[in-house]
């Protein structure tokens, strides 16, 4: 289980997370590979499966985004599709009434192009005007922190929310790790 948090914020994108890996039956270990990692001109946070974490990370190559076609053209048209393949193809989706999903009910928070998305395990994606988005176990606690804590800056607040949360919710585990998406690949 995890709490991840993405905020844009003074035309900023930042995404933190905690480091908890936990597998439902009560068993807890800090996960050493970072749950919110940068890709190309991505910077990713997750929830739910390592697994598709991992192919996203080290197997998926991101699809070329032509310049005729909007960012969401392109993420629903192009980059969800070459995703799904992937995923597919590594065994990491499952079967549902309403088709396939993202193995482990993964959900990922995503910056591109200045933009911060969160793509839901169904290949819905959510971009939304408020600019913060928190999922896992601890999502609507970090949601509270993050509105109640608009004063601080934007890494400070994150990381006193999830330290909020982790007082919270068992799922939620130190050491956190925030990373800004790179205005250089924008």
């Amino acid at each position: 289980m995890t709490c991840i948090i993405g905020i844009k914020h003074n035309n900023e994108i930042y995404i933190g997370g905690d480091s908890l890996a936990s597998d439902g039956n009560g068993f807890c270990s800090i996960y050493n590979e970072p749950k919110v990692f940068h890709k190309d001109k991505f910077l990713f946070g997750y929830s739910g499966s390592f697994r598709v974490a991992q192919i996203l990370k080290y197997n998926f190559d991101i699809p070329y985004h032509h310049p005729d076609l909007s960012d969401m053209q392109y993420l629903v048209g192009v980059f969800i599709p070459s995703l799904q393949i992937i995923l597919e193809s590594n065994n990491s989706v499952k079967n549902t009434d309403n088709g396939q999903e993202m193995a482990d009910d993964c959900r990922l928070i995503f910056s591109y192009n200045n933009s911060l998305y969160c793509l839901h395990s169904d290949y819905q994606i959510e971009e939304n005007e408020d600019n913060i988005i928190s999922i896992g176990m601890g999502d609507t606690i970090a949601l509270g922190a993050m509105y109640a804590l608009h004063d601080k800056n934007t890494e400070a607040r994150i990381i006193r929310s999830l330290e909020i949360v982790e007082k919270l919710n068992s799922s939620v585990r130190a050491p956190f790790i925030v990373l800004k998406a790179s205005l250089t690949n924008i």
